[in-house]
């Protein structure tokens, strides 16, 4: 591939509507579960590329499975996301049927759906990073020929969505290559855009609570997540959340990102099931630990008593001499 290179800038934050023609639009996410916010923010993508006369979206998915470095568990494979993903994006274009677009244009647009551990991505020595993802991206536009040409030597317009909480995020891929070469003569521009999710959809973080069995570890995960956006459950939320039917709940947010009922069931299986396994992995790897250390305490006592006794032996030794 050649090499390529940005302006050494930082990246503009901008509306959507402000993204110029011939643009890459990506976006960089966990999707653990895939929700209705993120089929907005795909959707988004989607009606802003259909605006454009060349352009291309990118759907970027990590791969980190269990525990992540924020302590929150990741359930689901990539593999099972970009699923999930790809009939997201059927979904969409297909509602945009009828619209002020032309079928055919809609039909065309394509919509690359990227996970860190595919093998034409993942790197050997250290899987599940952005950068590789990105590297990848980069791979797949050097083989659509209109990139092509603009990626040897010209301007490509690259466009980041992410979500209100994640928006800012990525700041620091003005610094990653391919973004920042000095040696190539292509320039890039990148902007970060922001999309609201819709009012009343569920995150990712809320799906992955539904699943919890246990209903008093269920409020409690439901009080932190609150917690955690600023929000105080008053007593009517309780009680609300108290009477509510969380599979049912999961089935109906799953079915509107394309999910069919038993898709959706089954998912929420597979989600309850995986996060219980990584919580009694690491509930045996804690106690592990904790055994390990009380060990060494107790070991280190005895082998100082031991070197006591062995001076007060030889002082024993030396009287009798």
């Amino acid at each position: 591939m050649a090499s390529l290179t940005r302006k050494r800038s930082t990246p503009t934050r901008t509306s959507a509507s402000s993204a110029n023609n011939d643009s890459v639009l990506f976006t960089i996410g966990r999707m653990n579960p895939p929700t209705p916010g993120h089929k907005k923010l795909i959707q988004t993508m989607i009606v802003e590329a259909l605006r454009k006369t060349d352009s291309v979206v990118f759907v970027n998915l990590t791969s980190t499975v269990g525990s992540n470095t924020e302590g929150k568990i990741n359930p689901l494979q990539c593999k099972d996301k970009k699923r999930i993903v790809q009939k997201m994006i059927e979904q969409i274009k297909i509602e945009l049927v009828g619209s002020e677009y032309d079928p055919a244009d809609i039909e065309a647009l394509q919509v690359i759906v990227n996970c860190a551990d595919d093998k034409d991505i993942k790197h050997p020595s250290r899987p599940n990073q952005i950068p590789d993802l990105l590297i990848g991206m980069f791979n797949k536009l050097s083989k659509i020929g209109s990139y092509n040409q603009k990626m040897t030597n010209g301007l490509v317009n690259f466009r980041l969505y992410l979500g209100e909480k994640d928006y800012g995020k990525f700041d620091w891929l003005k610094n990653t290559y391919p973004f920042y070469d000095k040696t190539s003569k292509t320039q890039y521009d990148l902007e970060s855009i922001k999309v609201s999710r819709p009012p009343g959809d569920m995150s990712a973080t809320y799906l992955r609570n539904l699943t919890i069995r246990d209903d008093d570890k269920f409020l409690e995960a439901m009080k932190a997540l609150a917690e955690e956006q600023g929000k105080d459950l008053t007593t009517k939320d309780i009680k609300g959340l108290k009477n509510l039917d969380r599979q049912s709940a999961f089935i109906q947010e799953m079915m509107k990102v394309g999910l069919d009922e038993d898709e959706a069931s089954k998912l929420f299986d597979t989600i309850q099931s995986e996060i219980e396994r990584y919580q009694r992995e690491a509930l045996l790897v804690q106690k592990a630990t904790k055994t390990t250390t009380t060990r060494k305490k107790k070991g280190g006592k005895r082998s100082n008593g031991h070197k006591r006794r062995t001076k007060k032996h030889v002082k024993k030794s030396k009287g009798r001499t």
